[in-house]
C-alpha cells in the first residue's frame, strides 16, 4: 500500500505526492452541501420558485388536477344594481351613483351673487370657478404671465395655471 500521510492542512509539512488518504479523510459532496429535502407530494415534480409575477400553474399542466374551468360568454355585462333616476345610466357600486347624482344636483353653488354658473358637482370645481371668473373675491389669487413680453398674455395673464401651460405651448424655446 502507498504512503498514508496523517497530517493536519496547514501544517509545515506537505504530503508526499504520491500519498493516498483513506476513504473517510478525503472530502465529498456531502461534506459540503446539505442533502436535498425528501419530496412534500409525492410523485409531483418539484418546481423552483418562479422569477415572474404571474401564476406558474397556468402554464404547467399538473398530473392529477381537472383543466381549468372557461367562464360561460356572456353576450351582455352584468347587471348594474345601481341606476341613476334622472338620466340612463347605472353603476355597479353606490359610491359610484352617489358621484354621479351630483352631476345633477351640482350642490356646489357659486357664493358671488349673480352668478349665471350652475353649481358645481365638486368643491375643488368651485374653487376653480372662483378663482378664474371671480379673482377679486380671492386675495391670494395667483395669475400667470407670459414670458413673451409682445405677447398680449405678457400684461393680462392666465387665472389659471394649465392654460398658462397650454399657452406656453405656442412659444417653442421659452422656460417659464
Amino acid at each position: 500500500m502507498a504512503n498514508v500521510f496523517h497530517g493536519f492542512l496547514g501544517s509545515d509539512s506537505s504530503p508526499p505526492d504520491d500519498t493516498v488518504l483513506p476513504q473517510e479523510a478525503q472530502p465529498s459532496y456531502q461534506d459540503h452541501f446539505p442533502p436535498p429535502p425528501p419530496p412534500e407530494y409525492g410523485d409531483v415534480p418539484q418546481f423552483p420558485a418562479p422569477d415572474h409575477d404571474f401564476p406558474f400553474e397556468d402554464f404547467v399542466e399538473i398530473p392529477g388536477t381537472p383543466p381549468p374551468q372557461q367562464a360561460p360568454f356572456q353576450p351582455f355585462p352584468p347587471a348594474q344594481p345601481y341606476s341613476c333616476g334622472v338620466c340612463p345610466k347605472s353603476f355597479l357600486e353606490a359610491r359610484e351613483l352617489t358621484r354621479h347624482m351630483k352631476t345633477h344636483n351640482r350642490p356646489y353653488q357659486c357664493p358671488v351673487p349673480n352668478c349665471s354658473s350652475q353649481g358645481f358637482p365638486s368643491g375643488q370645481g368651485r374653487k376653480r370657478h372662483i378663482e378664474a371668473k371671480h379673482p377679486e373675491t380671492v386675495p391670494e389669487a395667483q395669475l400667470w404671465y407670459c414670458p413673451v413680453q409682445t405677447c398680449k398674455y405678457a400684461i393680462s395673464g392666465f387665472k389659471r395655471a394649465d392654460h398658462f401651460q397650454r399657452h406656453m405651448k405656442q412659444h417653442p424655446g421659452f422656460m417659464w
